[in-house]
C-alpha cells in the first residue's frame, strides 16, 4: 500500500506555522500584514478550519514570503 501525506489541512497549519516562527512574526503581525483577525491565524494553525478562501491564501502567502502552492504543500506521512 503506498504512503499517504497527512491531510492538507494539517499540513497548511504546520506549514503557516514553521515559516512564521522561521520569520520570528508573532501571529498579530501575520493578521496584520494578511489583513485577517489573529484568531483566524490561530484557527489556521491549529487546524480549526477548513481552508482560507484563495485570496486570503494568496496574502498569507506573500506576507510569509512563499507561495500559496508551497503553503499547502502537503507533508509526508
Amino acid at each position: 500500500m503506498a504512503e499517504r501525506g497527512v491531510s492538507p489541512i494539517y499540513s497548511l497549519a504546520v506549514n503557516v506555522q514553521r515559516l512564521r516562527s522561521a520569520l520570528g512574526m508573532t501571529q498579530e503581525a501575520l493578521a496584520r500584514h494578511a489583513g485577517v483577525a489573529r484568531s483566524y491565524i490561530a484557527m489556521i494553525e491549529t487546524a480549526r478550519i477548513k481552508g482560507p478562501r484563495p485570496a486570503v491564501l494568496e496574502r498569507l502567502a506573500r506576507a510569509l514570503g512563499t507561495t500559496a502552492s508551497k503553503l499547502t504543500a502537503t507533508l509526508p506521512g
